[in-house]
């Protein structure tokens, strides 16, 4: 059965950026509709995010303010940002938490002053939080929200294109997981806020519905998407429990005297940052652990041990919820024991190309959160996730309503409806050998031997010609059931097209950029190339093709050196 869902505004995703979107479009005076592939307010990555919220209030150290907040931003993004988008983040913080706390989200305080602490990368104390795991409680919050405005939620829901006619997107088809059902939204426009991709390792910190939906249908629609091949790995996520093994835990640098030693008792950190030793940023102290383990100088598990032997007693007893935290996950009591850590996917920088509204390069298609590429740049610091979705939720809601809001009424051919229908349902036909889920297994295992903390060309045409080859097995995958309800083989097919797309975007623009730069480090060019490489990658459907290019780095407001 086909269902019509007409909106003014759609959202697609339900994490922070999304939920902030929708509630933003709904004060614009707008008719949202959101729609989530999980459960409402219990899937995305928001809800795992721990405690870090970037504000510069300058409430722990004065000096703090969001021109310094910028300067960090850029300068830890290797001057890939895009600075104007910098800028935006680093202003409109303060005021995003603020609104946070008016709908109910109320951070810790020392005083009358909220309680600021300090993480690696950034030259103040700036860090805002709940308690150990803030996005959660962040979630919660706006999910009170959306529920007051009476946005309409579809939840367990699948999109499968987002549809255009002349260069404007006019909304999306979904399938209702439930029940079966084939949906198409009509909306104005539409934000994606759908997370990003950490699925396609298989290593992650991201729950497992993060398979880089929005990144694939932005693509398959036309948008341009930047510098994709900018994935930062999480420096410390547990190496076991096995069902635990990726999850996030504290980096040494957030503490006084966090300290990382490989299986020989070598403080490594001192030879690969001697002046910021722990406290560095994520891609170098990533890359550290990573080459320590390559080189046969990991613990047991497969990581490095994190010791917090010689942290302070104060430290300790401000950090208790997260210590406590891991030890119930693990067992290990980083008061009295180290823990094995090893790195693990957590964040895509690049994404959907965007402007200052949070409009993409196709008209009525706007993106917010981790489907947006730019605000980053080539390594995101600790603590501007969580501060972007709010910041770019509430532009792309708001931004996204006025446009909505101004067009007239939209029209779409409806054999385009009735191709894609054809298409997702005749998935259902499929009589090959190979399961959805072991070829997603598939993409993982090229992206992990080839495309993870350190690169090469040679590794990076091997995954790129294997990854071909994967495409033309797509037609060759089996379901075990026709059934159109709950069928999670269905689900896991849809996934996996998007998985071996985004892979792709990350392979080719990886092969592209010739240099080492944040996240992306290529061992045949090891250097940061400004006069050559200051550029984004750019890549964009045409004709059915993957399109590459290089696009200057606009240098606004804050200069190389």
């Amino acid at each position: 059965m086909r269902t019509i869902i007409e909106s003014d505004v759609l959202v697609i995703g339900s994490g922070g950026a999304g939920c902030r979107a929708a509630i933003e479009a709904s004060r614009q005076n707008a008719k949202v509709v959101l729609v989530t592939k999980g459960l409402f307010g219990r899937c995305g990555a928001t809800s795992m995010s721990t405690t870090s919220y970037n504000a510069a209030f300058g409430h722990t150290d004065p000096e703090d303010n969001p021109l310094v907040h910028l300067q960090d931003t850029v300068v830890g993004g290797s001057f890939l940002n895009d600075q104007e988008l910098a800028y935006i983040l680093a202003q409109e913080a303060p005021q995003r938490m603020m609104d946070l706390e008016g709908f109910g989200a109320i951070f810790m305080r020392k005083g009358s002053k909220f309680f600021q602490i300090h993480n690696p990368g950034s030259t103040y104390s700036r860090v805002c939080y709940l308690d150990e795991i803030t996005g959660r409680h962040i979630l919660t919050t706006l999910r009170g929200e959306i529920i007051r405005y009476g946005v309409k939620i579809f939840q367990e829901t699948l999109i499968t294109s987002l549809l255009t006619e002349n260069q404007r997107v006019v909304g999306a088809t979904a399938v209702d997981m439930r029940r079966g059902d084939f949906l198409f939204f009509k909306a104005k426009s539409v934000v994606l806020a759908m997370g990003g991709a950490g699925q396609i390792y298989p290593t992650t910190s991201n729950p497992s519905d993060i398979t880089g939906d929005g990144y694939a249908l932005a693509f398959r629609a036309g948008a341009q998407l930047i510098d994709m091949e900018m994935v930062q790995f999480f420096p410390c996520g547990l190496t076991r429990p096995e069902l635990r093994k990726g999850l996030l835990v504290l980096e040494p640098g957030e503490v006084e005297e966090g300290r990382l030693y490989n299986r020989l008792g070598e403080r490594f950190m001192e030879k690969c940052d001697p002046e910021k030793v722990e406290k560095t940023t994520r891609d170098k102290l990533s890359r550290a652990i990573y080459t320590e383990i390559a080189a046969g100088r990991g613990s047991p598990d497969g990581g490095v041990l994190m010791d917090f032997s010689c942290v302070p007693q104060q430290e300790l007893i401000k950090r208790k919820d997260e210590i406590d935290r891991i030890r119930d996950l693990t067992g290990v009591d980083l008061r009295k024991e180290p823990l094995e850590v090893a790195p693990t996917v957590h964040h895509f920088m690049g994404g959907v190309k965007i402007n200052e509204e949070c409009q993409s390069t196709i008209r009525g298609l706007f993106a917010a959160g981790e489907n947006a590429g730019g605000v980053h740049g080539a390594n995101r610091l600790s603590g501007n996730a969580l501060a972007e979705t709010q910041v770019f939720g509430a532009r792309a809601g708001k931004y996204a309503a006025r446009y909505a809001l101004e067009r007239s009424e939209i029209r779409l051919e409806p054999l385009r409806i009735d191709e894609e229908e054809k298409r997702v349902f005749g998935l259902l036909n499929l009589k090959g050998s190979v399961s959805p889920s072991r070829f997603k297994d598939k993409v993982r295992d090229i992206l992990w031997r080839y495309v993870a903390i350190i690169r090469n060309g040679k590794d990076l045409k091997r995954a790129k010609s294997e990854l071909s080859s994967l495409r033309e097995e797509l037609g060759g995958l089996k379901l075990s059931s026709s059934s159109k309800c709950y069928n999670q083989e269905w689900a896991e097919y849809i996934e996996a097209e998007n998985m071996l797309d985004v892979a792709t975007l990350v392979t080719e623009s990886a092969l592209l950029r010739e240099e080492s730069r944040g996240a992306h480090f290529r061992e045949d060019y090891p250097e940061r190339d400004d006069e050559g490489w200051l550029k984004h990658t750019v890549a964009q459907r045409c004709n059915g093709k993957l399109n590459l290019r290089r696009e200057p780095v606009k240098l606004t407001r804050i200069k190389v050196g």
